[in-house]
């Protein structure tokens, strides 16, 4: 079963893909209309928060492995790097590439491997309450009943216990946590707003928080591929249609892979200026 599971994860992610283009392609004249209709503002609303959302979620992870050094180009940029490296099918590679990167730039392995549980606790736990708070119980016991055992897991894999905060960097990577969460929600209703649809906040951020963590947790496709656009589109239907929905989560998806790019490119030109800086030669005065 072991030697299976790399290629039934690649089976399921190219299903995953297959679903969406579907979808896509079964309602393409509806979400053809729907991008007839994009307005210019909500639609930079939307896609500014996604970023601004994203920008200091690396933060989570620097925080752990490095708290003297959270904002560090280099460290920032390892976790950016493995974060677009996430979405190669297999779901491993991404967390790999991070312990590796971690690795390289002096990081324990030990701790670089635990701070992964770490966040994805965080995270979980973010986005788990989220969807709770703002969708009905019945919606939102699925992530509750999971959490646990996916986390478990994740333990089990890493076979490391997380580093363990002190209280009060705890309370502000726990801030971090729900910011990055509650932004990606304010951005979906932006971007529902952009094509003249009107989403409820609290519904926008919590089909946002479902979406996310039953895509986190589904292991078997990157960052949840499929997973997230399915539990947007069951959740929306009922309240925009299924072409609308289908719609909003395919751009959701879109707008964090963009910003996601933006972000690498950003600490990438961050630590290529902080090299340029160390290697310029000192200042003499006369």
């Amino acid at each position: 079963m072991k030697r299976l599971l790399p290629y039934i994860k690649i089976v399921v992610t190219l299903a995953a893909v297959v679903f969406i283009a579907l979808a896509i392609a079964r309602y393409a004249r509806e979400i053809g209309d729907l991008a007839l209709q994009l307005k210019v503002g909500p639609l930079l609303l939307g896609l500014g928060l996604t970023l601004i959302a994203t920008v200091p979620l690396s933060f989570l992870w620097t925080a752990v492995v490095r708290p003297g050094a959270v904002a560090d180009p280099a460290l920032n940029l390892a976790y950016a790097k493995a974060n677009l490296i996430r979405y190669i099918p297999g779901n491993v590679f991404g967390m790999g590439a991070r312990v590796y990167f971690a690795t390289m730039l002096g990081v324990p392995k030990s701790v670089a491997a635990a701070s992964l549980l770490t966040e994805g606790v965080l995270l979980l736990g973010a986005s788990g309450a989220l969807a709770t708070l703002h969708l009905k119980a019945a919606l939102a016991a699925p992530a509750l009943v999971v959490a646990p055992l996916v986390v478990g897991l994740l333990a089990r894999l890493l076979r490391n216990r997380p580093a363990v905060p002190r209280p009060k960097r705890a309370a502000g990577l726990t801030v971090g946590a729900y910011s990055y969460c509650l932004g990606l929600g304010l951005a979906l209703a932006a971007l529902a707003s952009a094509v003249g649809l009107e989403i409820p906040l609290q519904t926008a951020i919590g089909v946002f928080g479902l979406a996310w963590f039953l895509g986190y947790v589904s292991l078997l496709t990157p960052s949840g591929l499929g997973v997230r656009e399915g539990t947007m589109v069951v959740a929306l239907t009922p309240l925009i249609g299924a072409p609308a929905a289908t719609f909003l989560s395919v751009a959701s998806r879109l707008a964090i892979v963009i910003a996601e790019l933006l972000v690498a490119f950003g600490w990438w030109l961050a630590v290529r200026h902080q090299r340029a800086v160390s290697h310029q030669p000192p200042t003499t005065t006369p």
